[in-house]
């Protein structure tokens, strides 16, 4: 691919979810193919995907949790093209948060914001189950992935599912893809 190519379009795609569900963890698996119990938290990563005819640069931006304890912090909504909505699933607590932050999404971000929502730890004691977690998802217009950030295959799925979305959404529409 030609590595000058000039503009090339930018994603940027915001984890959101409370801390502790494994925002880090999704993050570098789909980014470095890296798994750690502890991950040392992240504010962005960056990634090429290939995967289309153009090269996309993708910022892929680790709210690490704060978005939920001031207003003053959901300028990680602002100017982003997607948001991954993630939950820990042996976690009641971080479910419960999902609306409010769904909500604050919505309010504070662009109309036009992919969204799809990640069930993380699925490989734990579950206590939220599928069928909640899907209605959810469906309430809202997202889809659903239900997995684990061990999992390499799973997270490239649910991401490479977003940027699709996103490229729809934005590039494909003529949408201007270069506003990160």
């Amino acid at each position: 691919m030609n590595q000058t190519q000039p503009n090339k379009p930018k994603m940027r795609i915001v984890f959101v979810g409370t801390f502790g569900v494994g925002k880090t963890s999704l993050i570098q698996q789909y980014c470095n193919e890296e798994f750690h119990e502890n991950p040392v938290s992240i504010d962005k990563i960056n990634k090429e995907d290939k995967r289309k005819k153009n090269v996309f640069d993708i910022e892929m931006v680790d709210s690490m949790g704060i978005e939920k304890d001031d207003p003053n912090n959901y300028f990680y909504f602002q100017k982003c093209h997607g948001c991954a909505l993630v939950f820990d699933r042996t976690s009641q607590e971080s479910f419960d948060a999902l609306q409010q932050l769904y909500t604050n999404i919505k309010k504070y971000g662009s109309q036009d914001m992919s969204l799809i929502l990640i069930g993380n730890k699925s490989d734990g004691s579950v206590v939220v189950q599928n069928g909640i977690a899907q209605q959810f998802a469906t309430e809202h217009s997202m889809r659903y992935f239900a997995l684990t950030a061990k999992q390499h295959s799973q997270v490239v799925e649910s991401v490479e599912y977003l940027v699709d979305l996103i490229y729809k959404n934005y590039y494909k529409e003529n949408k201007s893809c270069y506003i990160v």
